[in-house]
Parts: structure tokens; C-alpha cells; sequence
């Protein structure tokens, strides 16, 4: 059976207090999403296993780790990890491999959001920078949003660090700001209309 292609893609990025968030937007989705959701929370390489396994406990929609040879499915949500490359063959999304994270960040959310900015012409994409210390995100927020992808960072009325909302609030053109209770609003509204 041919898996249903993403036409939805939900980008969501994060560092501390970053699981908890995460884990409130995904436990509010329910089984008829038809968004694809990808996670890019800042970890340790050898916790995300545990985090993502805790995260498809809790949620109705199926959390899996986005690892090379993952086929993007709609309405299934996949934890990141390093920098995964993207590959498209007959509207088809996957993950050819996953590089090691060099950086200060793993996994590299500029990386993450930069990759899916070319499909901004024919896929509709929302990203998103949560609560977290640093900067990473933004750049890639920007490159997204000038590929006409909706854009939005948390505010600092829900962040618990407000260190790289603000930065995207900052260099990204357009951005939306909204408090952790109205992105998950949001992101229940894009993946079922």
C-alpha cells in the first residue's frame, strides 16, 4: 500500500523546555490529522529514542524517530535527530540519510527548516520556534518564510527561556507570536482543514 503523500507539514522547533511543549501540541492532535509533523528538539542523540517511545505512548497520532529510510506519512509525527537529508520522487518525501551533528545543536533546527524550504511552492508548511536558549532556528524560520511558509514563534508569555522565539521574532519577516495555548489551536486547525 502506497503511503498517503504529506501535502501538510508542520516543522516544529525547540530546546529547553522544549519536551513538555512538544508533548502538549501532540498529545492535542487526534487520529484524523492529516498533517505531517517533524520535531526538532535539542537532545542528546541517545535520549531521543526514549523520548520519542514516550511521546507515541501518550499521543493518538503514531510518533516515530525520523532515522534514514523513513517514507514522510500524513499524521504521524517524527522526532529528529543530527541532520536528516530529504529526498522527493514522485511527490514521495524521505529520508535518504542522517549526517552527524557537528555544531553546537542536535538536532539543527536552521538545518531542518532549510532543507524543507524548497517545497514551500507545492506543500503547504508551517514552522514553528518554541521555548529555548540560543538563536538556532531562526535563520532557517527566515529562509522558510520567504519561501511563503506561515511562520511563528512562541511568545515570552509561555516560553521558559524566551531566548530563541525572540531571536526569530526579530529576523523573520512576518512571523506570528502567540502563546503555547493558541499554537496548539493553530496547529489542530492546519492538520484537519
Amino acid at each position: 500500500m502506497k503511503p498517503l503523500e504529506p501535502e501538510k507539514l508542520v516543522l516544529i522547533g525547540a530546546s529547553t523546555g522544549g519536551p513538555a511543549h512538544i508533548e502538549k501540541i501532540l498529545r492535542a492532535l487526534t487520529a484524523d490529522t492529516l498533517a505531517t509533523f517533524i520535531v526538532a528538539q535539542h537532545m542528546g542523540a541517545a535520549y531521543l529514542p526514549s523520548f520519542t517511545k514516550q511521546l507515541n505512548e501518550k499521543c493518538d497520532i503514531s510518533v516515530a524517530l525520523l532515522q534514514a529510510g523513513t517514507t514522510l506519512e500524513r499524521g504521524v509525527a517524527y522526532i529528529a535527530t543530527g541532520k536528516p537529508q530529504i529526498v522527493e520522487r514522485n511527490g514521495t518525501l524521505f529520508v535518504s540519510e542522517v549526517n552527524e551533528v557537528h555544531a553546537n545543536y542536535n538536532p539543527d533546527i536552521n538545518h531542518l527548516f532549510e532543507i524543507f524550504s524548497p517545497y514551500c511552492s507545492h506543500r503547504r508548511i508551517l514552522g514553528i520556534i518554541l521555548t529555548g536558549i540560543g538563536d538556532d532556528g531562526a535563520r532557517g524560520c527566515a529562509q522558510l518564510a520567504s519561501q511563503g511558509a506561515r511562520c511563528i514563534a512562541e511568545s515570552a508569555e509561555s516560553a521558559i527561556v524566551y531566548g530563541m522565539p525572540m531571536r526569530a521574532k526579530e529576523q523573520v519577516v512576518g512571523i506570528e507570536v502567540h502563546p503555547l495555548h493558541r499554537i496548539i489551536e493553530i496547529v489542530r486547525e492546519f492538520g484537519v482543514r
